[in-house]
């Protein structure tokens, strides 16, 4: 039987290292290579057929931590164990499998596994809107990776609270801190923040926060932040002051501690907004079966009440570290993504572009009544 510390060693070791990294990469890749793609000479698309079957045997393992958790699940054989890792991934997952829509073990998984090929017509896209990562059209099932990715994440978060009783933000914070590609995750989120400001205009105020955060906090990698647990030393205020003297003659420093320190800051604070506004919104739709919850971000908001109300600020340590908050703002990014048909239905104020303004315009109106 696996005890909590090694149900957290196995999940911050596989779940969230190479699971993770590998399928995210794989989005990223098809997001870089759509239309107006930043390299032209990478081919369209990721790996996504390779990314089905990762997340299908992804969803057998989360059963298996289950099974070797619980003594009374050691009875499981290979298809109880699928099906109870693909059960933690929603309601609609729990409806394909009760419902007896498909048998998506023998049908996808282990068809794909073993022969490369499923026995229903079978469709794997990398971007999509859809309400479930598996789901039946027209033309057949369509395993959508970027949803079926979200709903895993999501559940594997919760699954490893439940049995270790820690944060999986800070968890997955922590293994960020030992090598992703911070980079690449901005690239991804900035186009998937521009296209929710098409998509969801009423959220286009909290958008403009979420964009002014993740630009800040790319500022403040570019300019060399480092994470800070200790008081600021004593010699602090007086580089501080004559650093003010300098920026006297209109310029500002171009690297270091205190410029990266100013932008996480900004970000901290904008993230913080954002993320209360977010969490206001979702209690609106909570009346609506599977609707998701922002992770804890107790830390966030306490350090960005001290940056706003006292007088001391992040004098004395810092709490949040940067990969903690890229972490809540992809955390933000990607529950906007996944409800934007809901968010878009609420009855929020929302600022129209000028190419709204002009289509608007041109809308033939209709004749007065006679």
């Amino acid at each position: 039987m696996l005890t909590a510390e090694a149900v957290a060693e196995v999940f911050e070791t596989f779940v969230f290292g190479f699971m993770t990294t590998d399928i995210r990469r794989e989005i990223q890749l098809a997001h870089r290579t759509v239309a107006g793609a930043i390299e032209p000479d990478l081919v369209p698309g990721g790996g996504n057929v390779l990314a089905a079957i990762g997340l299908l045997t992804f969803t057998e393992f989360l059963g298996w931590v289950m099974k070797r958790t619980r003594a009374e699940n050691q009875h499981w054989d290979d298809e109880q164990t699928f099906n109870e890792g693909f059960r933690l991934l929603g309601p609609q997952y729990e409806a394909i499998l009760d419902q007896k829509l498909v048998k998506p073990y023998h049908e996808f998984r282990s068809s794909l596994v073993h022969s490369y090929a499923v026995e229903k017509t079978f469709c794997v896209d990398m971007p999509g809107d859809a309400p479930c990562g598996i789901v039946k059209e027209s033309d057949g099932w369509h395993f959508v990776v970027e949803r079926y990715f979200a709903d895993f994440s999501a559940a594997s978060d919760q699954l490893y609270s439940a049995l270790t009783a820690r944060s999986a933000v800070e968890a997955r914070a922590r293994f960020d801190n030992a090598g992703v590609n911070r980079d690449l995750w901005y690239v991804s989120s900035f186009e998937r923040l521009g296209d929710l400001v098409v998509d969801v205009p009423p959220l286009r105020d909290l958008l403009d926060l979420a964009i002014g955060a993740a630009a800040s906090f790319m500022r403040a990698e570019q300019f060399g932040y480092k994470d800070r647990s200790f008081a600021l030393p004593d010699n602090y205020y007086e580089y501080l002051g004559a650093r003010a003297r300098w920026m006297a003659n209109g310029k500002l420093p171009s690297h270091g501690l205190w410029i990266s320190g100013y932008y996480f800051n900004s970000g901290l604070i904008r993230l913080s907004e954002a993320r209360k506004q977010l969490r206001s919104l979702l209690k609106k739709l909570a009346k609506r079966p599977g609707v998701p919850q922002l992770a804890s971000d107790k830390h966030l908001r306490d350090e960005a009440d001290r940056l706003k109300h006292e007088p001391k600020g992040l004098r004395e340590r810092r709490e949040v570290t940067f990969q903690t908050a890229v972490s809540l703002l992809e955390d933000l990014v990607a529950i906007i993504d996944n409800e934007k048909s809901a968010l878009r239905q609420l009855s929020v104020g929302a600022p129209r572009t000028s190419s709204e303004r002009r289509n608007q315009a041109l809308k033939p109106k209709a004749p007065p009544h006679g």
